[in-house]
Parts: C-alpha cells; structure tokens; sequence
C-alpha cells in the first residue's frame, strides 16, 4: 500500500512516513502542493495524509482537489489546529488528525 505525507516542516513530515512505515506503508513525502501533485500524477496513492497548512497553501482546498486526480485514495486531513478540524469536515473530510499524534493514533485512521 502506497502512502504520500504533505507536510512543510522536515520534522512532521519525516516523524508521519516513518509511523506509515512502521504500520506497514510505503511512504513518499512532499513539502509542498506542488510536489504532491507531481507524485499523484506519476502514481496514485492508496492514502495521502495531508496536513493544512503547507507554507501559503491550504491543504484542504489542495485535497478537494486531488480526490478528483485520485478519486479512490483515502485522505487523511491533519493539523494542529482545533478549527482546522470544523473546517476539513465543513469540506466534507470525514478523517482528521490532529497533532501531536501517537503512532495508535494514525493506526486506528489507516487501517
């Protein structure tokens, strides 16, 4: 199972491919909505794991987009942000995440 993690600091993004890989998941990271873009296109993910904000971006906005690319991947939507959570479910993301996580956590979410 293929899993991509969006996260703009190094730190998140290293910490969440590293628990996938631990549940199990091949992981691919991407610091920006560009570079994510760029690896949905090329292969689709089974699960992307998306956190909101992502320098400028918005990663809400940015996975609306991306379930029409990849119309069959699971999103998971995170942030540390209590209102980040009202509004990925306001744009109908029914999975949300919110940090600082623990491994149980993100496993309960992907499996």
């Amino acid at each position: 199972m293929l899993a991509y993690v969006l996260d703009d600091d190094p730190a998140q993004l290293c910490l969440a491919s590293r628990m996938l890989v631990r549940l199990g998941w091949e992981t691919r990271g991407a610091p920006d909505c560009d570079s994510l873009h760029r690896l949905c296109a090329q292969t689709p993910p089974d699960l992307a794991l998306c956190d909101v904000n992502v320098g400028r971006e918005d990663g809400i906005e940015f996975c609306r987009k991306l379930r029409e690319l990849c119309p069959s991947m699971r999103c998971v939507i995170m942030s540390g942000d209590p209102e980040n959570e009202e509004r990925a479910v306001r744009a109908g993301f029914r999975v949300f995440l919110r940090k600082p996580f623990a491994l149980e956590d993100l496993a309960q979410l992907v499996q």
